[in-house]
């Protein structure tokens, strides 16, 4: 992945779970839109096309197959429309611009 975006990183991938028992039947997953460039330079909002939800357990690493794609400018999510079986899950985000870049993930949530 290109190191090329800043705002998906350190920190900006919030998470506000409810629900009883650590349930992954409600909450929010959010997350900030990037402002610059690594380069400093500002990104038009306009240009960032989607973001994706990278999911794994804990013995798996992140791969392409378990992600899931939101179009922007959307930077939330039920956790119920994350439709992940019971467990703990690991979740970062990247955001990708409209000619292809992907960002480097974001920090690290876990999902209980």
């Amino acid at each position: 992945m290109a190191t090329f975006l800043n705002g998906c990183n350190s920190g900006d991938l919030r998470q506000d779970v409810t629900g009883s028992n650590g349930s992954q039947q409600s909450g929010i997953l959010s997350w900030l839109t990037p402002t610059i460039y690594i380069d400093g330079t500002s990104i038009d909002p306009a240009d960032i096309k989607e973001y994706k939800i990278y999911y794994r357990t804990e013995s798996d690493s992140y791969s392409a197959n378990n992600y899931l794609q939101i179009s922007a400018p959307t930077t939330s999510i039920a956790l119920s429309g994350l439709n992940l079986p019971s467990g703990i899950f690991y979740v970062v985000v990247t955001a990708v611009v409209t000619d292809g870049l992907e960002s480097d993930f974001s920090n690290e949530v876990v999902l209980k």
